[in-house]
């Protein structure tokens, strides 16, 4: 399926993709630099609508074929949580 006379869905949905990842590294950048409580609350709901909208769109590219989720299985995960741990207990 094309929309207007040259990009097709999946372009379309990749550039989505691309600019709501852009828009969400700015919002949080935005909240790490505020010093109002009350910008930084509306900053982190206008985030997480953001990293809704971008779940959406994977989830229609998923549909699609265009997008592939790899599941996580729990050995990985373990590992992942460790290290993490270990990261932040190295920080402190």
């Amino acid at each position: 399926m094309t929309y207007g006379s040259d990009f097709t869905e999946k372009e379309l949905l990749n550039d989505l993709l691309i600019s709501e990842n852009h828009i969400a590294s700015s919002y949080n950048s935005s909240i790490i630099e505020t010093t109002s409580k009350n910008l930084r609350n509306i900053l982190s709901i206008s985030l997480s609508n953001v990293q809704d909208c971008q779940f959406e769109v994977l989830g229609a590219m998923n549909q699609r074929g265009w997008y592939k989720f790899t599941e996580v299985n729990s050995n990985n995960l373990e590992n992942a949580k460790k290290k993490f741990i270990t990261i932040s207990n190295e920080l402190l």
